[in-house]
């Protein structure tokens, strides 16, 4: 009488679809995961940013900001001097905004050409309050900013903060591309 049951191969076969259907749900929580790790870092700059246009409007002062691969950091003018100062540590504003690892910053400028963006902010001479230090983003008491786009990567994907003339802050999901007229 033949017993009822599964052979080896059945079993096998059964534990090699199971381990291929979870290596693909592993596979997508962690595109998932990088995902929402790039639109938070864009987020958070973005907020880094608007809180540079808040302090400039507020106090009255030309502020800038320099951009690296990894990070911005934050100046503000020293009117009598016509110097560049390190911003200091505030508890709603740091004075640099670092990404998180793996996500990397690229700026281009409203006119879609790329510019020369610092590397690494942590070995850059613009972390030196004594070198002399031109910001990539101008924020003006009087609400304006310079216009800009900023890329940030993180794998395949990639995400916008985008800045216009007159102060507005947009982050936006994909990749860039420069409009055609």
């Amino acid at each position: 009488m033949p017993t009822k049951g599964f052979t080896l191969i059945e079993v096998l076969l059964v534990v090699v679809i199971v381990a291929i259907l979870a290596g693909v749900v592993v596979m997508h929580m962690n595109l998932d995961q990088g995902r929402h790790v790039l639109h938070e870092s864009a987020d958070n700059l973005a907020a880094q940013l608007a809180n540079v246009e808040d302090e400039a409007v507020g106090r009255q002062e030309v502020w800038g900001v320099v951009v690296g691969i990894t990070g911005v950091q934050m100046y503000r003018l020293q009117t009598m001097t016509g110097v560049w100062e390190q911003v200091q540590n505030r508890s709603w504003m740091p004075p640099r905004y670092d990404l998180p690892a793996g996500v990397r910053l690229r700026l281009l400028s409203v006119k879609h050409k790329k510019v020369a963006t610092n590397p690494d902010l942590a070995q850059s001479n613009a972390m030196s309050t004594t070198t002399a230090i031109q910001p990539d983003l101008y924020f003006l008491p009087s609400g304006e900013v310079t216009a800009a786009t900023l890329i940030l990567n993180a794998g395949p994907d990639s995400a916008q903060v985008v800045l216009d003339a007159i102060g507005h802050i947009d982050v936006r999901d994909g990749v860039y591309a420069p409009a055609t007229s």
